[in-house]
């Protein structure tokens, strides 16, 4: 038999170096981990029994999460501004207490449901303390006493979202089926903001509006504990391993050295600062009668309601979007939405377009919100997956939200014009230009085809 020729041998010898040397790499250990994790999940899915009314009971979850936030927060920057009369500086500070405590209280809840108690029990906890809270809020009357408020209740608030998402992954065979009892989270917000919106029009001007703005907080209480009640009610789901290693959190750290994962994570980051300054702004920006568009509080609640119809569409349709497209296709289509949106808030007119646009948020949310998630489900490794969302928590809820509020009242303040309202446009290019920047990190940092997400979505 006649030898290879020299260069064929040295072509092939330099390939199987390459394969041997990719085997041995971080990416290809979590794609293997993901791999086997994910054959794993299918046969105990295919051998256990699935809940009864499973779908129905998560989305009555969702429902009520979702809805203790739509019940307060879209109305919180104008009981801080024209009800308490707090500075721009003040504002931005309360607002920041929520990130600042997100990165303690994310990662303690994600390693006690991974390692001491089942996660509709801490649900059950982190819901009623939550309540507590929320009444301490409703009695604050000064700056002191509404800034401890929220830097309580920003404790327990994030790892509400993360113990539902973590139960929900846990029962549900295919991960990518998660819109479908998510949207009705986006159900809860349009009808809470509705039912906000309908009780300020109870009330003739915008100073007896905003002389109840209180009450909201006492609605979201009420809230909170149903939700914290219902949680007793929801399928077990067990801690994932326990004893074991104390620093689990660890675990979702390390897989912060493949490189898009951290491009995801710094994506998801940015994304979440955009989300607060839109939080922020829209309610001054929609009733500023000077600068802005002019409406009173009722109106503006029943146009800010228009962000969120498209998410009905879109959750139901997520799992056959991310076959179809993939899931770096879909990501990169729900950030660039961002800096679309906040291009029109600064264009300011006409009053339509700029409400219009605001639509929008459904593909922010659903497209980039959502898949993140179900990306971070997908690499999470074995006993680490409420761990690994806490992570992305701790990035998006803690230091993404701190940047954007932090940011956002430094803007306030410097482009205020006093009795003549804002400038908003140059209010609304920082927020654009971070838009852009979390779109091009995504674009140069998230390869699909090259990560362990892939691998395992597919």
């Amino acid at each position: 038999m006649q030898p290879l020729p020299r260069s064929v041998n040295c072509a092939w010898r330099g390939r199987l170096s390459t394969v041997r040397a990719w085997r041995r790499s971080p990416l290809a250990t979590a794609a293997f981990k993901s791999a086997c994790y994910d054959a794993r999940r299918m046969d105990l899915a295919s051998s256990a029994s699935t809940p009864r009314w499973l779908g129905l009971r998560l989305s009555a979850l969702f429902f009520l999460d979702v809805a203790v936030s739509a019940a307060y927060f879209p109305f919180l920057s104008l009981h801080l501004s024209k009800t308490l009369g707090l500075s721009a500086t003040q504002i931005g500070l309360v607002y920041a207490m929520g990130p600042l405590t997100a990165l303690i209280g994310p990662p303690i809840m994600g390693f006690v449901a991974d390692r001491m108690l089942p996660a509709e029990r801490s649900l059950a906890l982190v819901g009623a303390l939550r309540a507590v809270m929320l009444l301490f809020a409703a009695d604050a009357r000064s700056f002191p006493g509404i800034l401890a408020a929220m830097a309580a209740l920003g404790l327990v608030a994030a790892p509400a979202g993360v113990l539902s998402f973590t139960l929900a992954f846990h029962h549900l065979r295919d991960s990518r089926s998660i819109g479908k009892t998510r949207v009705w989270g986006t159900v809860s917000w349009i009808c809470v903001l509705w039912a906000t919106s309908a009780y300020m029009q109870r009330f003739t001007g915008i100073r007896e509006q905003l002389s109840h703005t209180r009450s909201i907080f006492l609605f979201a209480a009420w809230l909170s504990l149903l939700e914290a009640t219902y949680a007793l009610s929801l399928p077990h789901t067990p801690p994932a391993r326990r004893g074991g290693r104390a620093f689990v959190f660890l675990d979702a750290l390390g897989l912060l050295r493949l490189r898009s994962y951290r491009g995801l994570v710094l994506g998801a980051a940015l994304a979440s600062a955009c989300l607060q300054f839109h939080f922020m702004l829209w309610p001054l920006f929609y009733t500023d009668k000077v600068t802005g568009l002019g409406l009173d509080l009722s109106r503006a609640g029943w146009f800010s309601s228009l962000a969120q119809v498209l998410e009905l569409g879109l959750f139901p349709a997520l799992g056959l979007l991310i076959r179809r497209f993939g899931v770096r296709a879909i990501l990169l289509v729900g950030i660039v939405a961002w800096p679309i949106r906040f291009a029109a808030y600064a264009l300011g007119q006409p009053w339509g377009f700029v409400v219009g646009m605001q639509m929008l948020h459904g593909v922010n949310v659903v497209c980039f919100t959502m898949v993140t998630q179900i990306a971070v489900d997908r690499v999470a490794p074995p006993g680490a997956r409420a761990s690994s969302q806490a992570l992305l928590a701790t990035a998006t809820s803690g230091f993404g939200n701190l940047f954007g509020q932090l940011s956002c009242g430094v803007v306030l303040g410097a482009f205020s014009l006093g009795s003549l309202g804002y400038a908003w446009r140059y209010i609304f290019a920082l927020p654009l230009a971070i838009g852009l920047s979390a779109t091009f990190i995504i674009w140069a940092g998230f390869r699909q085809e090259r990560t362990a997400v892939q691998v395992s979505a597919s």
